[in-house]
């Protein structure tokens, strides 16, 4: 073999080996049992406003995504909105991931990323602990027509306040000893049921925390940059929001109402100054507060006499279901709404976040309670208008007439 010939051949075999070093390795792979030929998407969620990338599974279910990974990625692979999984992706990771295509988040199983398997771990108990939020509110619905469904309702409630106690302590747990504040910051995002664990204007140090963590340990990333602003976004609004609820704390004058009420007349809250007045938020779709008008209904025909008046502010948006629910829970006092839903201008002043809600305000108008109901609402005003006995009338002393000696002849 003469020089030439030894020159080219080393040229390829440099050339073949070259390429076998650059052939690039997919980022995600896995293989989805029973998902042959249906199109599953990628979508990075630390860029705002980007179209998700997508491939269709191959026969045995299989798949691969290729990207260019840089920074922390925070991803969701999906079906649809409901059928889908959440990953965590640093680089040089590369994902492989086994599931089932009827539920993508029960069943799926992902290896190659720490990241991603803490997370999947913290995912799974999340969703068992929804499962049982799901049979309560299962068991719920099966007795709305019981009518001891006011103790059913406060067992469920009591039983469902355990569960999010329970849980809530596992995250905070899961927060302070995670290795991966990319982790911290998903929990901070999880829900229990239609509730959020964690709550930017009641946990913002937790907030915090996680933001500052995340910043030491992957500076200048899009992940980094998006919680800061976030946080200092809130925290703003938080110590706006301070001020505004000041003004309902007890002891405060409650904010002005100006509704139309069922004519389409404006009512005003001052109008009714110099009663004692319950202020009660509510809708004719809202089950709780149903059943709760019954309660208020009672409170009012008991104390009505005593100074004592209710004041309903409705968040619905069909008019003939508000008076169709006022005319069936006989609801004799004012009742108002401006049919806008949760954009009631009553509703934002009074920063209701759930209802049945209420405040209770003395003749001046101002705050003296706030969400009275059932019993409480009673004690309350038991202790605001205490019973009187009726006065006794004493019965005249009876005395002895004097005698009178008849005159003698």
């Amino acid at each position: 073999m003469n020089f030439t010939r030894i020159l080219i051949l080393s040229i390829i075999i440099a050339f073949a080996y070259s390429c076998k070093e650059q052939v690039v390795k997919p980022q995600i792979k896995g293989s989805i049992y029973e998902g042959s030929n249906k199109i599953i998407f990628l979508l990075d969620l630390t860029q705002k406003g980007v179209k998700p990338d997508s491939t269709t599974l191959s026969v045995n279910g299989d798949f691969e995504f290729f990207m260019e990974i840089d920074e922390p990625k925070d991803l969701l692979l999906y079906f649809d909105q409901e059928n889908y999984i959440r990953l965590l992706l640093l680089p040089n990771e590369f994902i492989e991931i086994t599931a089932d295509a009827s539920d993508l988040l029960a069943t799926y199983k992902v290896k190659g990323s720490s990241t991603s398997e803490e997370l999947h771990e913290i995912i799974s108990v999340n969703l068992k602990e929804n499962i049982i939020i799901d049979s309560l509110n299962m068991v719920y619905r099966a007795n709305e027509n019981n009518y001891k469904l006011l103790e059913i309702m406060d067992e469920l409630h009591e039983q469902a306040l355990i569960i999010k106690q329970n849980h809530r302590k596992y995250l905070e747990q899961a927060i302070r000893n995670n290795q991966s504040p990319l982790v911290s910051y998903i929990v901070l995002s999880l829900r229990l049921g239609a509730h959020e664990m964690f709550s930017i204007t009641e946990d913002k140090d937790w907030f915090n925390m996680v933001d500052s963590s995340v910043a030491l340990a992957y500076p200048k990333s899009t992940i980094a940059n998006s919680i800061r602003k976030y946080v200092e976004i809130n925290n703003a609004r938080i110590e706006n929001n301070i001020t505004k609820e000041q003004k309902l704390s007890v002891g405060q004058i409650a904010p002005e109402i100006a509704l139309p009420n069922i004519n389409g007349d404006t009512v005003l809250l001052s109008s009714l100054r110099g009663k004692h007045v319950l202020i009660d938020f509510w809708a004719s779709w809202c089950k709780p507060c149903r059943l709760e008008n019954s309660n208020i209904r009672k409170n009012y025909n008991m104390y009505q006499w005593r100074n004592f008046t209710v004041l309903q502010i409705s968040l619905d948006k069909d008019k003939n279901e508000w008076i169709k629910a006022i005319r069936s829970d006989y609801l004799p006092w004012t009742n108002l709404s401006d049919l806008k839903f949760w954009d009631c201008q009553a509703a934002k002043d009074y920063f209701i976040k759930g209802i049945p809600s209420n405040f209770l305000i003395d003749p001046e108008g101002r705050i003296i309670a706030k969400d009275l109901k059932g019993a409480d609402l009673t004690e309350k005003l038991r202790e605001l208008f205490p019973y009187r006995a009726p006065k006794k009338i004493e019965a005249p002393v009876e005395t002895t007439p004097p005698q009178v000696q008849p005159e003698v002849q």
